[in-house]
């Protein structure tokens, strides 16, 4: 007999393949039915083609395993009817017994899948509910989600900001607090690793300038490659007749993969500038932020997911999108596009949007639309109250049909589903002699950050914007 038949319940025969073995993965399962797909339809093609439908159906919707325990326990019912037939035939049955084990395989490895998911969740503790919590997906731990309003560091300064900490590095300590901030953090490689008081003081003052956090993105530290997941939705109890069916509700989960790549710029300043301004700690330390906060706003928004670059919110797969048309368009009759992309949300019944993004070409467009009297049209609802963000890190060479290299986007929704994940070290590196023959100072700056979006459904690209 073969093996797994005590745990199976279900009468194992062998067959004109060999002893039945386990399959590992879904994958594996799913290859042992397409290499019998043809005889299982031929044998009862009614029963199989409603098991794969079921089965797709689950997997993409539903996140609970009682779903699936129902659906497997009818496949062992059936493999059971097949294996005790009167007439069994290894040649003619044996194929079928397959395919059957493969399904039921398949199916368990669902259920393990999201039962694990539920664990993660800590789903099992009494009286303690994580809907709406993310937790680490690895060890179930709590993960804080800091809001645009909230602050990574501490609610106090701290006592050496990054621009006094880069001035050190280029004239020297000022002040034993920056002389103790630069010994702490040498590095082997000649930079310096910026303390973690500090560290998180940059972050804030990076989010704040970021269009991508003020339209609502949170944030999470990360300390390497991360899963978060969340419960979106709680089982509920429902009243039932007797015998009837238990009526199991779907727990509905959300997951996030971040994986820390690496940012960097490279800030040249006139070393005449820095040796005559009294305000150089600030110089630096707005040049650095700018040029960071710019380039994490692209990649969060546009990134490719390729070149080592995050995968931002316009290459999201699931995204909502609404066309200008074929070859674009300048928008000039109303903001007939913007009630489209909303209703593209409603429809998928997300979050009202909490902010729109564009750049600011489109803004000045939409801004100077006038009826046939030369009045500035009027914002429908609840368009007129959308939060409306500017930024140059939405590009305006994007191709549209024959329109090549002049098309612009706009993105719209509720950005609280976006996850800005940030690995809290960054590293500075002084460039002593790189730029000396032009008579300038140079230093790099690294961190290492990722995006991640929760809900693709809950956002909308207008695509096509020519002006």
């Amino acid at each position: 007999m073969p093996p797994g038949s005590t745990c199976r319940h279900i009468t194992l025969k062998p067959t004109t393949q060999g002893q039945f073995k386990m399959h590992k993965s879904i994958q594996e399962a799913r290859e042992k039915i397409a290499a019998n797909t043809g005889k299982l339809r031929a044998f009862d093609g009614e029963f199989f083609d409603s098991l794969q439908s079921r089965f797709d159906k689950l997997s993409a919707s539903s996140q609970h395993p009682a779903d699936f325990r129902r659906l497997s326990t009818e496949v062992r019912n059936y493999a059971n009817q097949v294996a005790n037939r009167d007439d069994w035939n290894s040649d003619v049955h044996g194929p079928i017994y397959d395919g059957l084990m493969a399904w039921i395989d398949a199916i368990d490895i669902s259920i393990e899948n999201r039962a694990v998911a539920r664990d993660a969740l800590g789903m099992g503790l009494e009286g303690e509910s994580s809907r709406g919590a993310w937790r680490d997906a690895k060890t179930g731990a709590a993960i804080k989600l800091h809001s645009p309003a909230d602050r990574v560091g501490n609610s106090a300064a701290p006592r050496v900001g990054m621009g006094e900490l880069l001035e050190g590095m280029f004239f020297g300590p000022k002040t034993d607090a920056v002389r103790n901030a630069l010994e702490s953090g040498t590095d082997s490689a000649g930079g310096y690793s910026v303390p973690l008081e500090i560290s998180r003081d940059f972050i804030d003052r990076l989010r704040a300038k970021s269009v991508f956090v003020q339209a609502g993105a949170r944030t999470v530290m990360l300390d390497g490659p991360t899963r978060i997941v969340r419960l979106d939705q709680d089982p509920t109890a429902t009243w039932r007749a007797e015998n009837a069916s238990i009526g199991d509700s779907d727990v509905v989960l959300s997951a996030v993969d971040l994986e820390p790549k690496s940012l960097s710029t490279l800030v040249k300043v006139p070393y005449e500038l820095l040796a005559d301004s009294t305000n150089v700690a600030d110089i630096l330390a707005r040049a650095t932020v700018q040029a960071l906060a710019v380039e994490l706003d692209r990649a969060s928004l546009f990134g490719s997911g390729t070149s080592n670059e995050p995968a931002g919110l316009f290459t999201t797969s699931n995204i909502n999108s609404v066309s200008m048309g074929t070859n674009g368009a300048t928008p000039s009759s109303g903001w007939d596009e913007w009630l489209d992309m909303l209703y593209e949300l409603e429809l998928d019944n997300a979050s009202a949007p909490s902010a729109a993004i564009w750049h600011p070409r489109t803004a000045r467009t939409y801004r100077k639309m006038k009826d046939a009297n030369s009045n500035p049209l009027t914002v429908p609802s609840p368009i007129d109250t959308l939060p409306k963000l500017s930024t140059t890190s939405v590009p305006i060479n994007q191709d549209q049909g024959t329109a090549t290299g002049i098309c612009s986007t706009v993105l719209m929704g509720d950005f609280t589903q976006a996850i800005l994940g940030m690995r809290e070290q960054i590293q500075i590196i002084r460039l002593d002699q790189t730029f000396a023959a032009n008579g300038q100072i140079g230093f790099w700056a690294r961190l290492r950050a990722d995006v991640g979006f929760a809900h693709g459904q809950s956002f909308c690209k207008l695509i096509g914007v020519k002006a």
